[in-house]
């Protein structure tokens, strides 16, 4: 009731302030804040810290060699874990399983040191307290069963749970138990959904294994330009992608439920009526160049109130419904909440929004929904994918203004209304992915480069969505017929930067195609 309350007096102030031009100030959480009581606890606490839980275990025979202290070997590895921001639990009784279960229940990433050998079944009995634990907490916070409920039981069928990080280093058997444990764990994964991770630690002196021990820091830090794969994995099981009416009509490949979804990437699907939106909607039909700001304030505010309203990570518009409604679009409004770090696509795409929810996540790059279309290059009155050199063309009416050189607002290509974004990106290093498939676990991810366009090319079309972009894949034509003879549908993403190891660890470790593994 006071969260009601509380949503009524504030909507107003929100659309005021958007209407006055404080998006910015909204995007730093200065109006946020002000809007906290009207997004309802459906998530875990925010895993935006850097400290991470850890235990250290070893067999009983060591702890009687050792007098139940640690060994001498394993003090340098403990000293930097710490400095890296470990918190370690103490070596007693039940402390583990209490470390495992505050990593759970405040969904952060949980390692387990592995001190020596014959730990195997100690490490399978921390994985399924942590796991079991992690599940106990999602139930209840979204209020489905009372936690006392889930005491003794696993997640439930179809259920994911969180990767495990199990650090080996080179004494007392230390890597065969991890490798037994982890291969146990992977048996598991259908019916349990486990995922684990051995990182390997050949030195803990400063200086040396760098590399190994970059890998384990990306792994459990959450402030790295590319971000880690378990934190990533949380992050996407608390995210909640905003479905602004149903998706369009032609997306006939592009629906997969709210279960497909969930099961197989994290996210939770947020249906919202589409009067929601049009409720607070003047609409604009035409506009004059001096007029874009004042056009678009209306339907930026509406946005920004639906995702602070439904605590969205991510918003996707079935944007036609609004032109035919009010004669305007939101392509604008769009372009302005990617510049704000809202993760925002088109047409109720559901596979974009996700696609462009994690690439974000993984590499910090503002992503751009587009399409592919197919014809020649010399024909410029059309899209085109060009196989014999591996060329395609994006093009789309909304991208993040940060990501052009130069861009300039006009009309919508299809209804020539509203307002829309015509830009140059600049040349340089793009990744393109789609993620696809019935039940998601389909992976189309290339690498390329933007190419400098020509004036006296004529490569920019009326005819195609507003902002235009020629991409050389590196792959050349086999990739190009295999986007047309296997393709997942008529988006991709697009992210600055070369990215295809990166994501393609994710989705193999932690991923969809870790069930393929």
């Amino acid at each position: 009731m006071l969260r009601a309350l509380a949503a009524q007096q504030a909507a107003p102030q929100l659309l005021a302030a958007v209407r006055a031009g404080a998006c910015g100030a909204l995007a730093s959480g200065v109006l946020r804040r002000g809007l906290a009581a009207m997004v309802e606890p459906t998530a875990f606490p925010p895993a935006d810290r850097d400290s991470f839980h850890y235990a250290v275990l070893q067999a009983p025979l060591m702890k009687e060699e050792t007098g139940g202290s640690l060994p001498r070997f394993l003090l340098p590895y403990v000293a930097r874990l710490g400095g890296m921001g470990g918190l370690r639990a103490p070596d007693r009784g039940e402390q583990a399983y209490q470390a495992a279960l505050t990593a759970a229940r405040e969904a952060q990433p949980f390692a387990l040191l592995v001190g020596s050998g014959g730990t195997e079944q100690s490490i399978l009995d921390l994985a399924h307290k942590y796991h079991r634990e992690y599940c106990k907490a999602k139930h209840a916070l979204a209020g489905e069963l009372p936690r006392e409920i889930y005491a003794e039981q696993a997640c439930g069928e179809g259920a994911t749970v969180p990767p495990l990080l199990l650090v080996a280093h080179p004494y007392a058997n230390s890597l065969p138990s991890a490798l037994e444990a982890l291969a146990r764990l992977q048996q598991a994964r259908s019916a349990d959904g486990y995922r684990g991770r051995i990182v390997y630690l050949p030195s803990a002196a400063q200086g040396a294994a760098d590399d190994a021990w970059a890998s384990l820091q990306e792994s459990l830090k959450a402030s790295r330009p590319l971000r880690s794969g378990v934190r990533v994995w949380h992050q996407l099981h608390r995210s909640r992608i905003g479905l602004v009416g149903q998706p369009s009509s032609w997306l006939v490949a592009s629906t997969p439920s709210a279960g497909v979804v969930g099961s197989s990437w994290g996210p939770s699907l947020v249906d919202i009526d589409m009067q929601e939106l049009l409720g607070g909607l003047w609409g604009t039909g035409s506009f004059k160049k001096g007029e874009v700001e004042a056009v678009v304030q209306d339907m930026l505010a509406g946005k920004f109130l639906l995702v602070d309203r439904h605590g969205l990570s991510c918003i996707s518009v079935r944007c036609f419904d609004v032109v035919t409604a009010k004669e305007t679009t939101g392509c604008y409004s769009l372009s302005r909440l990617l510049d704000e770090k809202v993760v925002a696509g088109c047409e109720g795409d559901v596979c974009s929004a996700l696609g462009m929810l994690w690439g974000q996540a993984m590499t910090g790059q503002t992503p751009w929904m587009a399409n592919i279309a197919q014809a020649s290059q010399q024909l410029a009155i059309m899209p085109f994918v060009d196989p014999p050199n591996g060329v395609v063309k994006l093009a789309h009416c909304t991208i993040a203004r940060s990501l052009l050189a130069s861009h300039e607002a006009t009309t919508h290509f299809e209804s020539g209304l509203g307002v829309a974004l015509k830009g140059k990106v600049p040349p340089g290093a793009v990744t393109l992915l789609r993620i696809g498939g019935k039940q998601l676990d389909q992976l189309w991810l290339e690498e390329g480069y933007v190419l400098e366009e020509a004036a006296a090319e004529g490569a920019w079309s009326p005819n195609l969505c507003r902002t235009q972009v020629r991409v050389s894949l590196l792959g050349g034509r086999p990739v190009v017929d295999g986007l047309l003879q296997r393709p997942l549908g008529n988006h991709v993403v697009m992210l600055r930067g070369h990215h295809k190891s990166l994501l393609s660890s994710y989705f193999s470790q932690f991923g969809p195609g870790f069930e393929k593994a």
